[in-house]
């Protein structure tokens, strides 16, 4: 489990730090201040959301702590090269056909 240690709001010296978990260890790690660091690659279609535990602990004596819920949703993008299928291709083309037809017939 990753620990990052943080300031109480109310600044006292009796509970002003605060160590932050996520339960269950993930992909994330937490920052001192508001926010997440990623320690391992994301993949989409490996994983597309992420639900997290973040619990934040007072370091005293008396520990205060809170949970709450955090859900990480991924975004796809376009990372594997297009695949072409039933290889060889091929056409007949007319001669003497104007260039602009020749482009409209393949962007169809």
């Amino acid at each position: 489990m990753r620990y990052r240690t943080g300031q109480d709001s109310d600044g006292t010296k009796a509970s002003g730090s605060v160590l932050f978990s996520f339960q269950p260890p993930t992909t994330f790690s937490p920052l001192t201040e508001p926010g997440v660091t990623v320690i391992r690659q994301l993949d989409y279609e490996t994983t597309t959301a992420y639900q997290l535990t973040v619990n934040a602990t007072t370091k005293i004596r008396y520990a205060l702590s809170s949970l709450v819920n955090l859900a990480i949703l991924i975004t796809d993008v376009q990372d594997m090269n297009p695949i072409f299928t039933n290889l060889p291709y091929s056409t007949n083309l007319e001669e003497n056909v104007p260039v602009v037809r020749l482009l409209l017939f393949y962007l169809q």
